[in-house]
């Protein structure tokens, strides 16, 4: 209980009871003298920093309460000392709030104050929190150069537990602008200091493990990455530090991406989106964001990818986020291309690339080089688009980035593949193989193997061909197993090349198992699998968190249908609806909820039972035959995208018959047959056209039949 005595004239203060009202209670200083006596002051402001700083992975809200009860009390006492103190908190604590700007403001008053009261090592401190800042403020040289000084400080006053943290915020300088060698050196150095300190130095662990685990994922060494950010999290769970806990799921989560695990990807950082949200710590809930948005490029839901990505780049704009602004513009920029807005997409990689060319952060520009090279090749320009390729795999050589130079190799070797250069893409393949193998990368190898299948294709190897069209269709298989139902049509969008490659091998050989095995694997294996694994699509009501989503999923279906029901009633004059509302409110407020639907209805497909996939086998050619009774025949379709071929099967035998009709035509002809119905429809059984479209329609379903049927029966 808080309260004061009085003996000799001081008060005796409940310094404990104290900071615990603060957080509900921020005038609780209010009741006490002022100024403070010396003594009194220093233990109350020495406890307030430890608090405030225990906050920044908790609640970054609360250390800036903290920090603004020390500078209150050295203002009243006028001690510069505890005022520099104070600020230099608050600086931190707007840091972890995403106010950038401000935070660089407030700690250089902080660093002027410690020097105006002649402390040297106050001063050095500050300058630990600013080279946070400095990557997205574009204030790199500044924040390095003051970093050295405050080096030279620490070590002359043999303060260990500062040197500490100015290391590891060096090293995720070094991070940020992709020199991973660097980094990984520097922390090990923190390490070694960490240990040095005791017991001081494990409250440093959780920061260090999680940007080790974070230079290892940039050097595409995952495994490792792992470790240090499942490390990271078990530290921050175990001290009840819920923002890093959230912030190594969404490490853990960038792993699970590159991994091809996009449903673990996703919920975590869901739930990390959620947690930071709950708690107003809107930089890191952007964060969890734009992680989303990279997400959903690597399933090609690119329509969502480039809303998310939009958002999240004016929010760091708002931040004056920089460096995160242009990161979060290279996943714009690709969705950007996929979607063909090829003018948009360069100008999002040209703001990028000034940005990234101002920090000087070299591995960032070579990802630039890869997507412009990707966007050249899309457009025909082949010869400079592996310059571009040959230009950032340098770049990734240069920063040890193993899995980006795979991916900048890959491209050379489409490149040179489509100036019909094969002997020179099949051994940049075979060294991109080498490399998507040791990494374990699933979108990498099968894009690797596809290459592999199209080159060998080119040089007349076609059993070798067939091989790597096997692995890369397995690989995706694979992978699919594992997405929601949400998930998985976008994630096959541009994963049925290679089957088709294989499927039109198996054709030209004659191979009519084969190439019906493949077919129904292909054709059935999701309808099955769905079948044999439904739990895995049910949503789970189980936990306390499923539940508050399907609560929140309630309430938005009935305020959706509410403004549905407003938006569609006969409006009053000056647009206004029969509630009061306009049409125009009425749609941004259906907008909004249709947006956070399709969010909570996915989080809750991404939660579902987690129990293993049962494997199933899509039946073979024989087993089909086996089943069918005598004189029946079974007529299956495949398309490639150009021709159309049909399988016939009965008991004792099977061919497949490539029909005249393509596909375009097809596709004509049902389009007409379409427009036809619904003319129609429209017109009525009594009307005076009903005749002639009937014999239209006939004339269609004609050439239709002759186009897929007729030819069967001969």
């Amino acid at each position: 209980m808080l309260g004061f005595l009085q003996q000799r004239e001081l008060p005796v203060l409940d310094i404990e009871a104290l900071v615990g009202r603060l957080l509900s209670e921020p005038t609780a200083l209010d009741a006490l003298p002022s100024p403070l006596p010396d003594e009194l002051a220093e233990a109350l402001v020495e406890r307030l920093k430890a608090e405030a700083d225990r906050h920044w992975y908790i609640n970054a809200n609360h250390s800036l309460v903290f920090a603004n009860a020390i500078v209150g009390i050295g203002e009243a006492r006028r001690d510069q000392h505890q005022t520099a103190l104070g600020l230099m908190a608050r600086g931190d604590a707007l840091k972890y709030l995403g106010n950038l700007r401000e935070a660089w403001d407030t700690l250089e008053e902080a660093g002027r104050m410690f020097q105006a009261a002649g402390d040297e090592v106050g001063w050095a401190r500050t300058r630990i929190g600013r080279l946070v800042l400095c990557v997205d403020l574009d204030a790199v040289d500044e924040a390095t150069r003051d970093a050295e000084r405050a080096r030279i400080i620490f070590h002359r006053h043999r303060a260990n537990d500062k040197l500490l943290r100015l290391c590891i915020n060096i090293g995720a300088v070094c991070n940020s602008i992709g020199d991973q060698q660097k980094a990984l050196e520097i922390y090990t150095n923190a390490l070694d200091i960490a240990q040095l300190l005791g017991d001081d130095g494990q409250i440093f662990l959780g920061i260090i493990y999680t940007n080790i685990g974070n230079a290892y994922a940039c050097r595409g060494e995952l495994k490792q990455a792992l470790y240090y950010h499942e490390q990271a999290r078990a530290w921050c769970e175990q001290r009840n530090a819920l923002s890093g806990v959230a912030l190594a799921d969404v490490n853990i989560a960038h792993i699970a991406m590159a991994q091809g695990d996009y449903r673990r990807a996703l919920q975590l950082l869901h739930r990390s989106y959620e947690l930071y949200s709950s708690e107003q710590l809107h930089l890191d809930a952007t964060h969890a964001l734009a992680d989303m948005a990279a997400c959903y490029v690597l399933l090609n839901r690119y329509t969502a990818a480039q809303e998310i990505a939009s958002e999240v780049a004016q929010a760091y704009e708002c931040h004056a986020a920089t460096h995160q602004r242009a990161r979060v513009l290279i996943n714009l920029a690709t969705a950007e291309a996929e979607l063909e807005r090829f003018h948009e997409a360069t100008a999002a990689l040209e703001a990028a690339e000034t940005a990234f060319t101002t920090l000087k952060a070299e591995a960032w520009l070579a990802a630039v080089q890869v997507l412009r090279s990707q966007i050249a090749f899309r457009q025909g320009e082949y010869r400079l688009a592996y310059e571009q390729a040959v230009s950032a795999a340098g770049g990734f050589a240069r920063d040890n980035q193993t899995l980006n130079r795979a991916g900048a190799l890959l491209l050379q070797g489409q490149a040179l593949l489509a100036q019909g250069c094969a002997e020179q893409a099949l051994h940049l393949g075979m060294d991109v193989f080498a490399l998507a193998r040791s990494c374990n990368i699933p979108a990498l190898r099968y894009r690797t193997h596809l290459l592999l299948g199209q080159i060998t294709t080119t040089l007349g190897q076609r059993q070798r061909a067939a091989r790597h069209y096997a692995a890369a269709v397995a690989t995706v298989n694979r992978v699919q197993r594992g997405l929601t139902l949400t998930l998985r049509p976008g994630f096959m969008q541009d994963k049925t090349e290679a089957f088709h490659l294989l499927i039109r091998h198996h054709l030209e050989n004659k191979h009519i198992p084969a190439s019906f095995n493949l077919l129904e694997q292909t054709k059935s294996q999701a309808l099955l699998e769905y079948l044999a694994n439904r739990h895995q699509f049910r949503w789970a009501v189980t936990d306390t968190y499923s539940e508050s989503l399907l609560r929140e999923l309630n309430q938005l279906r009935a305020e959706y249908h509410w403004f549905f029901q407003q938006l569609n009633e006969a409006g009053t004059e000056h647009g206004l609806l029969g509630s009061g509302i306009n049409q125009e409110q009425a749609r941004r407020e259906l907008a909004e909820r249709e947006r956070r639907l399709r969010s909570l209805t996915e989080q809750l497909y991404l939660n579902g039972s987690s129990a293993g996939t049962q494997a199933i086998t899509a039946p073979t050619l024989h087993q089909v035959q086996a089943w069918l009774e005598q004189g029946t025949l079974l007529l299956e379709f495949y398309s490639d995208g150009q021709r159309i071929w049909c399988f016939v099967v009965c008991n004792g035998n099977a061919t497949v018959e490539m029909l005249p009709l393509t596909v375009a035509e097809c596709q004509q002809l049902l389009n007409q047959l379409q427009s036809n119905i619904a003319f129609a429809l429209k017109a009525g059984v009594s009307a005076p056209t009903v005749r002639g479209l009937t014999t239209i329609a006939q004339r269609l379903l004609q050439r239709l039949y002759a186009g897929l049927m007729a030819p069967l029966t001969k």
